[in-house]
């Protein structure tokens, strides 16, 4: 039997739907995706590689340019990313999400997110 390393991959208050609201299309340049990602430190966290995957595809987008920096609690650091890195076009996603470590190993996809994306623009 083939023991899997356990990584932990939390989503901060994960619940099954969530509406991700941008007033303006350009400031979708600064809204974030984040979750929290178990680990000893903020730097280790840093240097795992993360994937998403939308829509219940199988391949998965590698996340460029992932911050992790806020302790959330013991051993536990929120991580994010700029939404625009997503790709993801007005309209409801499924969005799961994988961490890779050093020894290149990707862990089991999250427990889907439920994400309702819409722009709107101001008048």
């Amino acid at each position: 039997m083939i023991k899997k390393s356990a990584i932990a991959i939390g989503i901060l208050a994960l619940i099954s739907s969530i509406g991700l609201i941008v007033d303006n299309i350009n400031k979708v340049d600064t809204a974030t995706f984040a979750w929290d990602q178990e680990s000893i430190s903020s730097q280790e966290a840093q240097s795992f590689k993360y994937k998403i995957y939308a829509d219940n595809s199988e391949i998965g987008i590698e996340l460029s340019s992932v911050t992790c920096n806020v302790n959330a609690g013991p051993n536990l650091y929120t991580c994010s990313v700029p939404l625009k890195n997503l790709n993801l076009t007005p309209t409801i996603h499924s969005l799961q999400l994988t961490v890779i470590k050093a020894d290149g190993i990707e862990s089991e996809k999250s427990t889907p997110l439920e994400v309702n994306f819409l722009v709107t623009t101001n008048k």
